[in-house]
């Protein structure tokens, strides 16, 4: 997630969508996301909006979705802030849902671009296809081993499999496939990774600076 925000700082025009006739841009970027939660005792999907997901770092949105995943609120959408929406009836949830679509209330809310992950599912390599309203949709699927060539041998690597959905009322074929490269680049460069190693390493350099000096004082 963290990768994609970057990714769409340098494409502002994909945190967009339409009402009625004209196109609405949104200023701040947030990123829609489906957890698992324990609801009566079942797991259910709820959905929740990473907001500015743009303006903070890899640690700052794990930490986010582990903390509403934690969530021990008794009704279904409290941990997602729309608590009344149990109040619906079924049969009136497709027309709520079609009605939020248009509604920029909900898209700052829960934004116009989503993540959702299903590749704990499934076995072997796993390319599922997301069909949403939202502008950009970013489904992960398995993770799966594969022999890449290296210093002239093969050698088994890890592999992600995403599926990326664009609408193509708003985005052209031609911008989608740059998106599409810019933000394989982001994550196959593991910049985000890399400034969460080097704070866990000033934070473990701190404790011992201070570990050392209260021994000093002792």
């Amino acid at each position: 997630m963290a990768c994609l925000a970057r990714t769409f700082e340098e494409f502002p025009r994909f945190n967009s969508f339409r009402k009625g006739g004209r196109l609405v841009i949104l200023d701040d970027l947030t990123i829609g996301v489906l957890f698992e939660r324990e609801f009566e005792g079942e797991s259910i999907p709820e959905g929740m909006g990473i907001k500015e997901a743009n303006h903070k770092t890899f640690r700052q949105i794990n930490d986010e979705l582990r903390e509403v995943q934690q969530h021990t609120g008794k009704h279904l959408g409290s941990a997602s802030g729309i608590p009344w929406i149990r109040f619906i009836p079924d049969f009136l949830l497709k027309t709520f849902v079609r009605l939020a679509a248009r509604n920029i209330a909900m898209k700052k809310r829960f934004g116009v671009t989503a993540v959702t992950a299903v590749g704990m599912f499934g076995s072997g390599p796993l390319w599922p296809v997301p069909l949403t309203s939202g502008t950009v949709t970013v489904a992960v699927g398995s993770i799966a081993k594969r022999p890449v060539p290296r210093s002239g041998q093969l050698e088994e690597r890890e592999h992600l499999c995403l599926t990326i959905s664009f609408n193509h009322d708003l985005i052209d074929g031609a911008p989608a496939a740059r998106f599409v490269s810019r933000f394989a680049e982001w994550l196959s460069s593991g910049r985000e990774l890399e400034e969460v190693i080097a704070h866990e390493k000033a934070e473990s350099a701190d404790e011992i600076t201070d570990t050392q000096k209260r021994k000093e004082e002792e």
